[in-house]
C-alpha cells in the first residue's frame, strides 16, 4: 500500500502518483491553499480597518494604526521560527508564520532545484503563483512534508488576519473508521465531501448522511 509523507494526511487508502511523495487529495489540498493565500495576500495589509473615532484621555499619545500582528507576518526580517529576533525568544510575534520568509524561502528552493527555466519571480504574489503552477513537482520531492506544513501554516495565518472564519462541518464522516467533518464542497452544487478521508457525499449518500444527522 502506498504511504503519503505528509504527516498531517487523514486519507485512509491514499492515492499516490509514481514516484511522488504525496498523495492526490493532499496534492489538490496545498493546490486549494495556495490559491486561497494568493487571494488573502490581496486583502490582508498592515492596517487595521479604520474604525469611528474615539476621544482619547488627554495627556496620552494615540495606539498606532498598524496591526502589529500583521506587521511581523510581512517583516522580511521575521525567522523560521517566527520570531523578528531568535534573541528575542519572549516576543509577543514568536507564534507568527514568517509569510514574506516562508513563501520565498520554498520559491528559492523551486528556482534552485527545478529546470533551469524557474527563476525567482519578482513579486510575493508571482512567488505563489509560482509554487502553485508546480505543486505536482513539489510532492515528486521528498521534503514535500514541509513544505506543506509550512505552506499550510502560512494560510491559517493569513485566512485568521482576513477573517475568514472556516464553516461549520455539516456533518460527521460517517465511516466508522474516520469519523471526521463533512464540508459543502466548493464550487459545487449539493456535493460535500469528508475533510479527514476525503470520501465524497453526493445523491442517496448525502441524503443518508444529513438524515443520521438530523436524528442525533
Amino acid at each position: 500500500m502506498s504511504t503519503c509523507m505528509v504527516t498531517t494526511c487523514t486519507v485512509l487508502d491514499p492515492v499516490l502518483d509514481l514516484g511522488a511523495y504525496a498523495c492526490d487529495h493532499c496534492q489538490g489540498d496545498l493546490v486549494r491553499k495556495l490559491g486561497a493565500i494568493e487571494t488573502y495576500l490581496e486583502i490582508v495589509g498592515p492596517e487595521r480597518q479604520k474604525r469611528g473615532h474615539v476621544r482619547g484621555a488627554p495627556g496620552y499619545a494615540s495606539a498606532s494604526p498598524a496591526d502589529d500582528h500583521v506587521i511581523a507576518m510581512f517583516d522580511p526580517r521575521s525567522t523560521s521560527n517566527g520570531g523578528m529576533y531568535d534573541s528575542e525568544p519572549e516576543a509577543p510575534w514568536d507564534t507568527t508564520v514568517p509569510v514574506v520568509g516562508t513563501i520565498i524561502g520554498w520559491t528559492q528552493i523551486l528556482a534552485d532545484e527545478g529546470p533551469a527555466e524557474w527563476h525567482l519571480p519578482d513579486t510575493l504574489g508571482g512567488a505563489v503563483l509560482m509554487l502553485r503552477t508546480h505543486v505536482g513537482w513539489m510532492c515528486q520531492q521528498p521534503w514535500i512534508d514541509d513544505a506543506h506544513d509550512e505552506l499550510t501554516s502560512v494560510h491559517h495565518q493569513l485566512r485568521a488576519a482576513a477573517g475568514d472564519v472556516p464553516p461549520d462541518p455539516i456533518a460527521m464522516c460517517s465511516d466508522r473508521y474516520c469519523g471526521g467533518p463533512v464540508y459543502w464542497a466548493q464550487h459545487v452544487h449539493d456535493e460535500a465531501a469528508c475533510a479527514r478521508c476525503g470520501r465524497p457525499y453526493v445523491g442517496i449518500d448525502l441524503a443518508r448522511l444529513r438524515t443520521a444527522q438530523e436524528e442525533r
